[in-house]
């Protein structure tokens, strides 16, 4: 940051305030769901919890931890998407930026990545 004009420097986004960070919204069906807890394990931003696991009923999704009220850590990368093999998860809305810093892909629906 030592190389940002003064304007510059307040264009980075902090990433506590709601208004400067669009998180992300994941969505889990319940029913295919099998509580494997693949997800969790494969997160890089450790961002999900195991879901509540009671003797005789189907465990629940996990869900996603919360860094700050209303912000959650997920960064919508996908990779638990794609590790999902009863395809449970769904990317409802991408982890975007609204200030300096942008993703690779601005594209609003993430798709799955290519199978070669």
């Amino acid at each position: 940051m030592g190389y940002l004009s003064f304007f510059e420097k307040l264009l980075v986004p902090n990433y506590v305030k709601p208004r400067h960070i669009l998180t992300a919204i994941l969505e889990f069906d319940p029913e295919s769901c099998l509580g494997c807890n693949v997800c969790v394990r494969i997160c890089p931003a450790r961002a999900l919890r195991s879901g509540e696991k009671t003797e005789g009923s189907k465990p629940t999704p996990p869900q996603v931890i919360e860094m700050f009220p209303g912000i959650p850590m997920c960064m919508a990368c996908g990779d638990c998407q794609a590790a999902c093999r009863q395809g449970a998860i769904k990317i409802a809305k991408g982890y975007q930026t609204t200030r300096l810093f942008r993703r690779i892909s601005q594209a609003a629906e993430l798709t799955l990545p290519k199978k070669y």
